[in-house]
């Protein structure tokens, strides 16, 4: 029997945006969970880069690997200790985004 080839890992290629964010913000919906996130300095106001996607089932799996991946930095340096000021925020039940 012969091995099977991995799959090929995905490349950044020219068609591909690099983004960065420092701000996050969590969109749920009933069959699906909306990331938006963008760049945020102190003089403006939050900006969404852009919006990604995921249905609740790859958004738990991207809650494993996240946390995986951030036990496994922390183990390497330290605690990752987040910045006086940054805080987790949600929205009150309810609350809709306005799309306009």
């Amino acid at each position: 029997m012969a091995a099977e080839t991995p799959p090929e890992e995905p490349t950044l290629g020219p068609e591909l945006p690099l983004v960065y964010a420092n701000w996050v913000r969590l969109v749920p919906g009933p069959l699906d969970l909306g990331l938006d996130a963008g760049y945020f300095a102190p003089d403006t106001p939050p900006r969404p880069m852009l919006r990604l996607v995921l249905t609740w089932e790859h958004a738990k799996i991207l809650h494993q690997l996240l946390g995986s991946i951030i036990e496994q930095r922390e183990g390497n340096v330290g605690e990752i200790k987040l910045p006086p000021g940054i805080a987790m925020v949600s929205a009150p039940a309810g609350e809709q985004e306005d799309e306009s």
